[in-house]
């Protein structure tokens, strides 16, 4: 931005200008020898680091309608002091206006920077406009990405790319946001989606895809990442669900996250299904993050057995005489079977005495047939208690 650097050679000093999220827009050249390693290190990482952009949202950042003077750190790099211009459009905050401020700032200063201010309004009101139709045409690659059409994928992926998205060597991570059943705000209500894409925004830097879209019941996103490991999913959505419980609570007790694998950005639709897949394990059901690749059981079963099994096919044995049994010899049983054979864990987890434990399975094999140090019986029985629910 051209007003960006005239301001820094009337003012004789480096000036910066962020998104309303704390993401980096653009900067001065920096001849002025006032560039502290916090205004270098955000060049390089495209955003304020987290703890400064902490200490900025802890003074009020939302509330600001005049200039602000925001004292130095004198931590993270942060050492001078910096003059924050609200970027205003009446009430909404569009962004910020950073400049490296001293006791020398002259009134002939503060007249230079609310002419930049005007204009930069104006700047960043067409910056806004380009950035919604930006979001729309994002979301509608991200979407068909998702399509059984092999052209419409590729297509899909091209204009990710021109956009400087999924390049060489990166790797896609599908993160699906649902809600809890019984949720007070649902993350496809039209306010809850706006805070969420301002905590992804918030959460994620301006290499990533900052973009969510719905599809269907949730939300989609794609991480664009260069780590093969998903770490960089992990620390994204620990921070997109801290950063949502401060601007919505209400939303983020009943947001539930599944993340997919790892995956080239050709297979991206494969990493979604993993991150759908991973909020229906029944063994994460209290967890708000679901990491498909910390499951691989549960991942193995969603790939080898469908959503819904015909009961008419199934072995009399499990579909009439182990379904019969009582609820307390199937949990014990369950239990049993979780824990390895451990008759003595399952008495702990259950808060049973062991005695209970070896009469209920005994009980249970004499009323079914089988025999639960037969690893085949015990193979059988184990899917079935795990899967009965998906019988119909």
């Amino acid at each position: 931005m051209d007003v960006i650097e005239r301001l820094a050679h009337r003012i004789r000093r480096s000036v910066a200008v962020d998104d309303e999220d704390l993401n980096y827009i653009g900067h001065s050249s920096h001849q002025f020898g006032d560039e502290d390693m916090i205004r270098l290190r955000t060049l390089v990482e495209r955003q304020t680091p987290g703890p400064v952009r902490e200490y900025v949202f802890s003074h009020g950042l939302r509330t600001w309608t005049e200039p602000y003077l925001l004292p130095a750190m004198h931590r993270f790099g942060f050492e001078n002091d910096r003059l924050i211009y609200p970027l205003r459009a009446g009430t909404e905050l569009l962004g910020l206006m950073w400049i490296i401020h001293d006791d020398a700032f002259s009134e002939s200063d503060y007249a230079a920077c609310r002419e930049a201010e005007e204009e930069l309004v104006e700047l960043m009101l067409d910056r806004a406009v380009r950035r919604v139709e930006t979001d729309e045409e994002i979301g509608e690659a991200l979407r068909s990405l998702l399509s059984e059409e092999s052209t419409c994928r590729t297509a899909a992926l091209d204009t990710l790319r021109a956009r400087g998205l999924f390049g060489t060597g990166r790797h896609a991570v599908a993160v699906v946001i649902g809600s809890a059943p019984g949720a007070q705000a649902a993350a496809t209500d039209p306010d809850v989606l706006s805070t969420l894409r301002r905590a992804w925004s918030q959460s994620t830097s301006a290499r990533d895809c900052q973009s969510l879209t719905l599809v269907g019941d949730h939300v989609f996103a794609l991480l664009d990442t260069v780590e093969a490991d998903g770490g960089a999913a992990r620390i994204v959505t620990d921070s997109l669900l801290r950063r949502l419980e401060a601007l919505r609570p209400d939303a983020a007790t009943g947001t539930r996250i599944g993340i997919g694998g790892p995956v080239v950005p050709e297979d991206a639709r494969v990493s979604y299904d993993q991150a759908r897949a991973a909020l229906t394990f029944t063994e994460a059901q209290t967890d708000r993050r679901i990491f498909w690749d910390d499951h691989p059981l549960w991942g193995l079963l969603h790939c080898a057995v469908p959503a819904q099994i015909p009961s008419a096919g199934l072995p009399a044995l499990l579909r009439s005489t182990v379904d019969a049994q009582p609820a307390e010899s199937l949990a014990t049983v369950r239990s049993f079977l979780d824990a390895g054979g451990n008759a003595a864990a399952t008495a702990l987890e259950m808060h049973l005495h062991r005695t209970t434990v070896y009469y209920r399975l005994r009980q249970f094999e004499e009323a079914t047939g089988t025999d639960l140090s037969s690893g085949h019986d015990r193979l059988m029985l184990h899917l079935w208690l795990v899967l009965r629910d998906r019988v119909r």
